[in-house]
């Protein structure tokens, strides 16, 4: 049994020859586009803004030392005896 497609398949050549310049121009294209690109939104700007890395460093860093002075401030004096009582309800704290 013959297969007709393995020998249509074996046969076919898919080269299409391009036209001069044409990768030339599609990068030229794309060079333009990206130079030419404003963002549009105010929300775009601030994720560019944010995406620099010494920008999202220092918001890691805030972060973080807001996260311990809340956790501090948060802290009562009783923030020990809170949790005595959190993992044995039965402790006797004064």
């Amino acid at each position: 049994m013959k297969d007709d497609l393995n020998d249509l398949l074996r046969t076919w050549n898919p080269h299409v020859p391009e036209p001069d310049g044409f990768r030339r121009g599609v990068w030229r294209r794309i060079g333009l586009s990206a130079t030419n690109a404003q963002p549009s939104g105010w929300l775009e700007k601030f994720l560019i803004f944010v995406a620099k890395p010494h920008i999202a460093a220092a918001a890691v860093a805030v972060a973080i030392l807001a996260g311990g002075v809340t956790g501090f401030v948060l802290t009562n004096a009783n923030g020990e005896e809170n949790y005595l009582r959190s993992v044995n309800p039965y402790a006797q704290v004064r």
